[in-house]
């Protein structure tokens, strides 16, 4: 070793981590050859935590560092004898004024050096003026001129470094097919780390990922936490790195969001490895960047910035941001589905499912219309929307309809940028042939959009619901709404198929005036999808038969009506008794396949309260009845010799069941009532179901409120004028 070379003192004040610290061990790496060097730690901040620049520097020179005795870096100089003493940073910062006063010692023998990295350093607050300012940038060399001490510029260089970009990103597993941006700095305010977060949750449909090199010191976790624990799904923090030369290598782009600095050394790193660059052009650059090719000025405006991005990188389209955990439920729609379907989604948020739906459909080749329902504004109930939307300025419909662009599907389908409710009064009753509602979680948010499409729905068609079990909101109202009677085949997912009903009206011939009055009211629900078919039975006149009859000694010998004797309870059979049990007999002993459930009303029934409230009402039989397992449920809360409450709409009657105007019963008990015909003797239809249920005790509901009742007029049956009070 030359031991004629000048002896060279570097005084840091620390080796932790950030630009100083590099800048030093660049100096360090220039001179080293040239110089006997040793450097002095005045801190050990780090720790043994942040040592990537400090190992890098004892790898080349001694270092000492000092601890609680700052004085201690007296001796250092008299041991070293050094000819030269560059303080990294103004000392007063960092040593006691009685040290420094020995150090500028008027009969030193060695000539002192300053430097500052700080861009807020105030040349004329420095107590200790030093023989020269060697300065990092040429905004800080002019700003220090003016004192009268030599200044000179030994700034970090811009290289022109060779490396093999596909070589780096094998090395630290860089996807080939993504683009890749780099951050590299300390986790702090001043750095605005936040700024690229929000940027990259605005690209997370994209195929490029966002890499954060650099340590997240623990008196800053109060800025980069709270990041931390909403990152991006597309940013990868790396922390603090020794092969930080391979993350410049792989990298696509540089993003530095800094929002003050005096001469960063990752801008010249970065464009060492020709990354083109972005960042704010601060004031302390004067013009060192406008006219390098590789940097584009940014502002602060995020969109702006990934406009920029999106132009300069051209990444591939990934991933439509979102939730979407019922693809295979949309495959298996569409499968189903045919020419002319109607289809519409409700709650869209960015697109994700929707475009994965009309994928779906122009794979199919069918000839399905969709229709998508959003506000996209985000749901007031539910707080963690509000944020996302903001980074969209409040509109989500912007970023919708760029994710269909990119998509390839804009066009395909028709967007309702409106309210559930509003939306809903677009699609007649009875249109839809399946339905998606993922809008508002709440119980009232979901039991409202439910009641809202339910009557949108073809009988036949399909309502389904994300979040079931996910979240008690859509869970309860769900099952609340159809009695937990939907098919939970899908992750997360209900699905509902309206029952298709079917009327069989019981008429005679010729009609009289109630049998009008009847129609007339009955004849309304097919407005809300349940088939109208009358059943005409000829008004039988003769004896009826004592064949398989339950109470052959009963039937009336003039075929005329009327008690047994005063306070029987039970009347004699006639002609007419005999017609009405063939009416039910034949409508229960003929019910379609074609259907899932069948109103059965006499001929003197009419509707008592409004069409949809009855309409309602039907629909939560059909659902109760596939819970509880019942046969028949009356509507008109039907008198029985026992009642008990299952809820507020329904009850559990005895085996009997006064009145058989209007009851709802199953198809699929098609052959159940054909045995019961065979196996159970006639009687008048009320009195012959009351039989049935009496040998086959199934559960046999009514409702809590009479839905249908009996018009006022003569009574074939009862041969007299029947009236009822209001």
């Amino acid at each position: 070793m030359n031991n004629t070379r000048k002896k060279l003192l570097y005084v840091a004040p620390h080796l932790s981590t950030g630009g100083q610290p590099q800048y030093l061990l660049k100096q360090v790496e220039h001179f080293y050859k040239d110089y006997q060097i040793k450097v002095v730690e005045v801190r050990n901040s780090g720790g043994d935590a942040f040592v990537v620049q400090k190992n890098k520097i004892k790898a080349l020179v001694p270092v000492h560092t000092l601890y609680e005795d700052k004085s201690d870096i007296l001796k250092v100089i008299d041991d070293f004898e050094p000819d030269i003493i560059h303080f990294q940073e103004i000392p007063q910062h960092d040593l006691d004024y009685d040290i420094l006063d020995k150090i500028w010692d008027d009969n030193r023998k060695y000539f002192i050096i300053a430097t500052t990295h700080g861009s807020f350093t105030d040349p004329d607050a420095i107590i200790y003026q030093p023989d020269r300012y060697v300065l990092v940038s040429e905004w800080s060399r002019r700003k220090f001129e003016h004192l009268g001490v030599d200044t000179m510029l030994w700034e970090y260089p811009i290289e022109d470094i060779k490396y093999d970009k596909d070589k780096a990103k094998e090395v630290l597993g860089f996807e080939k097919d993504w683009k890749h941006v780099l951050n590299v700095g300390l986790f702090a305010p001043g750095k605005n780390q936040a700024e690229i977060f929000e940027v990259a949750r605005l690209l997370e449909k994209y195929k490029i990922k966002f890499h954060f090199v650099g340590n997240q010191a623990g008196n800053f976790e109060d800025y980069w936490k709270p990041l931390m624990d909403d990152k991006p799904s597309n940013c990868v923090v790396w922390g603090e790195r020794n092969d930080a030369d391979k993350f410049y290598a792989a990298a696509d782009f540089f993003y530095f969001s800094t929002l003050w600095e005096l001469n960063p050394l990752s801008i010249k790193e970065a464009l060492s490895y020709k990354l083109p660059c972005i960042f704010r052009r601060l004031h302390t650059y004067l013009d060192t960047y406008d006219n390098n090719p590789l940097v584009t000025y940014i502002d602060g405006d995020v969109p702006a910035t990934k406009k920029i991005i999106l132009e300069q990188l051209k990444p591939d389209f990934g991933e439509i941001e979102g939730w979407f955990y019922y693809n295979h439920m949309y495959k298996d729609i569409v499968q189903a589905g045919y020419d002319g379907c109607e289809f519409v989604e409700v709650g869209v948020w960015k697109g994700k499912s929707t475009n994965y739906m009309i994928q779906k459909i122009k794979e199919s080749g069918k000839r399905i219309h969709f229709t998508t329902v959003d506000t996209f504004k985000g749901t007031e109930s539910e707080p963690w929307h509000n944020p996302v939307v903001q980074h969209y300025n409040g509109d989500l419909f912007p970023e919708f309809i760029d994710n269909t662009l990119l998509s390839n599907n804009y066009g395909l389908f028709d967007i309702i940028k409106d309210n559930s409710v509003n939306a809903a009064n677009q699609f007649k009753n009875n249109s839809i042939d399946y339905i998606m509602i993922d809008a508002g979680h709440t119980y009232e948010d979901v039991t409202t959009d439910l009641k809202t499409w339910y009557k949108k729905v073809k009988p036949g068609g399909i309502i389904s619901g994300d979040d079931y079990t996910i979240t008690d909101g859509v869970t309860n109202a769900a099952n609340d709404f159809f009695y937990g009677q939907f098919d939970k085949t899908y992750y997360r997912a209900f699905l509902r198929k309206k029952p298709r009903i079917q009327i069989k009206h019981l008429l005679t011939s010729p009609f009289n005036a109630r049998e009008y009055i009847s129609i007339a009211s009955i004849k309304q629900l097919q407005k809300y999808g349940i088939d109208y078919t009358q059943s005409v039975t000829e008004v039988y006149k003769d004896i009826p038969p004592t064949e398989h009859c339950r109470r052959p000694e009963h039937i009336s010998k003039d075929n005329k009506p009327g008690e047994l004797w005063p306070g029987a309870g039970l009347g004699w059979i006639t002609g007419g008794h005999y017609g009405c049990y063939l009416a039910h007999k034949n409508a229960v002993d003929s019910l379609d396949d074609k259907y899932d459930y069948t109103l059965i009303f006499e001929a003197d029934a009419f509707i008592y309260t409004g069409l949809e409230e009855f309409v309602d009402i039907v629909h939560k039989a059909c659902f109760i009845s596939e819970r509880d397992d019942v046969y028949y449920i009356g509507l008109a809360n039907n008198p029985s010799r026992s009642k008990e409450k299952v809820d507020e709409l329904f009850s559990q009657t005895a085996h009997n069941q006064d009145l058989a105007h209007a009851y709802l019963v199953r198809n699929k008990d098609k052959q159940w009532w054909k045995d019961r015909i065979a196996d159970c003797e006639w009687d008048v239809g009320d009195l012959w179901y009351n039989h049935v249920f009496a040998k086959y005790p199934m559960k046999r509901y009514t409702t809590n409120k009479m839905y249908s009742n009996q018009t006022e007029g003569f009574s074939l049956l009862d041969q007299t004028i029947k009236t009822w009070n209001v």
